[in-house]
């Protein structure tokens, strides 16, 4: 019975923490699908910070404040 009880605990800490916080996981397979579209569209919006190449090592304190997320990686 304890492990019902823990599997459960473990499914809600899934789907909060994986499933609520990674985002929409959607969007990024429908982005995936069509990088080319989907750079125009970040590319187009000033709340996307996009790097063309590598950033330097300490690129995070360059960035705008607040929360972020990502990075996702087109091909």
């Amino acid at each position: 019975m304890e492990w019902i009880v823990g599997l459960l605990i473990a499914g809600f800490l899934y789907y909060y923490f994986v499933m609520k916080k990674a985002g929409n996981l959607k969007f990024l397979k429908v982005a995936q699908a069509h990088p080319e579209e989907a750079y125009a569209f970040f590319k187009g919006n000033s709340c996307f910070v996009i790097f063309e190449s590598k950033p330097p090592g300490s690129y995070r304190a360059n960035l705008p404040s607040g929360e972020g997320d990502g990075p996702p990686v087109l091909p």
